[in-house]
C-alpha cells in the first residue's frame, strides 16, 4: 500500500553514511556464504538490504520521536514490505504524531488486516478513534485489545472513557473498576469513576472517587 508523503526522503550524510557502513557488514557476512557469481547482487539496490536499513532506521526514528523523519523512512519501507505489521504500527503512529490522522488510520487499519490479535496496534487505533469521537469503533477494536491483555490498567481506561461517551456508564464503570483493580492509584481512573457515577445520579459513589482522587492528588 502506498501512503502519502509528507515530503521527499531526507536523507542526509550521516543517514548515508549509515547505510554503507550497515550495507558494507551485510556484505561482508553473505559473501562468505555465496558462490562468486552471485557477489554482484550483494550489493544491488534492490537486494534488501537498503530496505531493512529504513525500515529498522525509521522505527528508530518513530521511538525517539522524530516523527517527521519516521514517516519518510517507513514510507519507503512499506512500499516493499507491505505486509510488515511493525512497520505500518510506526508508520500510522507517526502519521499521528505529526497531525495527519486519517493517514495514520489508514496504516493502522491496513496492520490489523494483517493482524487482528496486535494489541498495539488495536490500542493505538481505539485511542484514534476515540479522538475523533468514533467512539463505537474504538469499543469494538479496544474490547478486543483488553480481552487479549488483561493486565493493561491504561486499555481499561480507554474503553471505558468510550463507554461513558457513549452515554453506557454502567459499562464504563465496570472498565474502570478493572484499571483500578491493576493500578489504585490511577488518579485519572477515579476521576472518571466519579464522573461516570455522577452521571449515573449516585452522588455516594461520585463523591468517594473524587476525594480518593484528591488524595492521590496530595501524595505526588
Amino acid at each position: 500500500m502506498r501512503f502519502k508523503k509528507k515530503e521527499p526522503l531526507d536523507v542526509n550524510f550521516a543517514d548515508n553514511l549509515n547505510l554503507y557502513l550497515h550495507t558494507g557488514v551485510m556484505a561482508l557476512k553473505k559473501i562468505s556464504q555465496v558462490p562468486i557469481d552471485v557477489y554482484r547482487s550483494v550489493f544491488d539496490v534492490h537486494s534488501g538490504v537498503q530496505v531493512e536499513y529504513y525500515r529498522s532506521k525509521g522505527i528508530q526514528y518513530a521511538e525517539n520521536g522524530r516523527y517527521d523523519k519516521a514517516v519518510a523512512f517507513l514510507n519507503v519501507a512499506s512500499e516493499e514490505i507491505p505486509n510488515d505489521v511493525e512497520i505500518l504500527y510506526y508508520l500510522g503512529l507517526s502519521y499521528i504524531k505529526t497531525g495527519d490522522q486519517e493517514q495514520g488510520l489508514t496504516a493502522l487499519e491496513e496492520g490489523l488486516k494483517l493482524d487482528g490479535n496486535s494489541v498495539p496496534v488495536l490500542a493505538l487505533l481505539g485511542m484514534t478513534y476515540s479522538k475523533q469521537k468514533k467512539y463505537e469503533k474504538a469499543i469494538q477494536v479496544l474490547g478486543k485489545a483488553v480481552s487479549l491483555e488483561k493486565k493493561d490498567a491504561n486499555l481499561f481506561y480507554r474503553l471505558g472513557f468510550a463507554y461513558d461517551n457513549m452515554k453506557n456508564h454502567e459499562k464504563a464503570v465496570q472498565c474502570f473498576q478493572k484499571a483500578m483493580a491493576i493500578d489504585p492509584d490511577n488518579i485519572k481512573v477515579c476521576q472518571a469513576l466519579g464522573l461516570a457515577y455522577e452521571s449515573m445520579g449516585n452522588r455516594d459513589e461520585a463523591v468517594k472517587y473524587f476525594k480518593q482522587a484528591l488524595e492521590l492528588e496530595e501524595e505526588v
